[in-house]
């Protein structure tokens, strides 16, 4: 037990030096906070924009990401949903939202995220709709207290906003996230919340009546130069069966599978894993990671 208990401690330092590091590698001594990074972006948009692109009037989406490797002991975990009220006027729907984020970087270091969402959606066309949305909540960042360092904590707000539109084959979309571009001091050392753009394009094809190939594109930059690109590609077998896979810019392949729309009464479930392989990862080897994603939606 003492050893197992001392291995758990080691494993868990060994993530202080890594996280210093990639925090400090930035405009001064300043480090910068991104929102959080799924690798199946695509199974919920609302992580990236606040615009709704959904027809369900209640969906939600849970997903939980759990790093390998180097990193074991970093996870991600989000909730999700959304509520959309169909309106009689002017054709217009709207839909009210609320996210919740955890990021746990081993046991010392926390992020949290609180957001709540509005978003209203007109038809442009009987195929196409446009939809505007903005969310707005807080960002809180966390050290635990340790034998040897004090803990601290500290709290911003936060907010974002963005257009889709949507189409029967075709999704465009563009946000802008972190604007408020707060700043947190947990322990004296100053984190930023810098912007982040994203654009967004996604296309289905029917490739005959049991078979549809769906393609993802999301370009995204932050401030001081950071740019990143992913490509996904996803295969529906008899809009039951997924199966596909995401490259990250220098950052590796993602396999992905899962079932998807099993319906249940007038309700429906999806759920969806992925395995980030670390092939073509030029940028952090042994950086793996698994992700598995639940929908509900009726």
């Amino acid at each position: 037990m003492m050893l197992f208990c001392s291995m758990n401690a080691v494993r868990n330092w060994y993530i202080l030096p890594v996280f210093f590091i990639t925090s400090f590698i930035s405009k001064g001594q300043n480090g910068a906070l991104i929102p959080d990074t799924y690798d199946q972006f695509f199974q919920n948009y609302y992580l990236i924009n606040p615009a709704n692109t959904d027809t369900a009037g209640v969906i939600l989406h849970m997903g939980h990401k759990s790093q390998l490797g180097v990193f074991r002991g970093v996870r991600q975990t989000y909730f999700d949903a959304n509520f959309r009220i169909q309106s009689n006027r002017f054709n217009r729907a709207h839909s009210v939202g609320i996210q919740l984020f955890n990021n746990s970087e081993g046991d010392f270091f926390s992020k949290n995220r609180i957001y709540g969402r509005y978003a209203f959606d007109i038809h442009l066309s009987e195929t196409y709709f446009l939809s505007a949305g903005i969310a707005v909540g807080a960002v809180s960042y966390a050290f635990k207290a340790t034998q040897s360092s004090a803990g601290g904590s500290d709290l911003a707000y936060d907010g974002s906003t963005g257009l889709w539109v949507v189409g029967r084959k075709l999704k465009a979309g563009i946000s802008i996230q972190q604007i408020s571009q707060g700043k947190l001091s947990p322990l004296g050392q100053i984190f930023e919340l810098r912007r982040q753009y994203n654009a967004n394009v996604s296309y289905l094809f029917f490739i005959n009546p049991d078979i549809q190939l769906t393609t993802h594109v999301w370009y995204k930059y932050q401030q001081h130069n950071m740019h990143d690109v992913q490509v996904a590609a996803i295969i529906t077998l008899q809009n039951l069966v997924e199966f596909g896979g995401n490259y990250k810019y220098q950052k590796g392949v993602v396999l992905i599978g899962g079932l998807k729309d099993i319906h249940i009464g007038t309700s429906s479930l999806s759920l969806a894993m992925s395995y980030s392989t670390g092939i073509l990862n030029y940028l952090a080897k042994g950086d793996n990671a698994v992700e598995v994603f639940l929908t509900y939606s009726r």
